[in-house]
């Protein structure tokens, strides 16, 4: 019994120092006393450099957000730009039918040409 109480008071003791060291730790960050420490010190220009490379790529990932919707909004307007041109494409085509033609035509003075075309043959001189 005697061994299980000392087990138990050497656990609470170490527990104790834990909790002492956790205390004095957190009082010199807030204190500032762990910026005056000679390692703290020799460790600022990397500390400068690592804040300096999460800034560029926030602003790269910032950038690479703003180009991916940009290319998103151009895609869209691209593919409404092809439904245009496909529906217009067949407009065009229905209207430039003979038929159609005609029917366009017949308010007009514009007849349609019952003789049909002929080639039409140039004579020229032996060379």
């Amino acid at each position: 019994m005697k061994r299980v109480t000392n087990v138990m008071s050497e656990k609470a003791k170490k527990a104790k120092v834990r909790n002492a060291k956790v205390g004095r730790s957190v009082a010199s960050v807030i204190g500032g006393g762990i910026l005056g420490r000679e390692y703290v010190v020799k460790q600022i220009p990397f500390l400068i450099y690592i804040t300096f490379l999460a800034l560029v790529y926030i602003a790269n990932n910032y950038a690479a957000e703003k180009l991916i919707i940009k290319i998103d909004s151009i895609k869209k307007e691209n593919q409404v730009h092809r439904f245009e041109h496909i529906s217009m494409k067949s407009k065009l085509m229905s209207m430039s039918r003979r038929s159609e033609v005609v029917k366009l035509l017949q308010g007009t003075e514009i007849k349609e040409s019952l003789v049909p075309p002929q080639k039409i043959y140039l004579n020229s001189p032996a060379n």
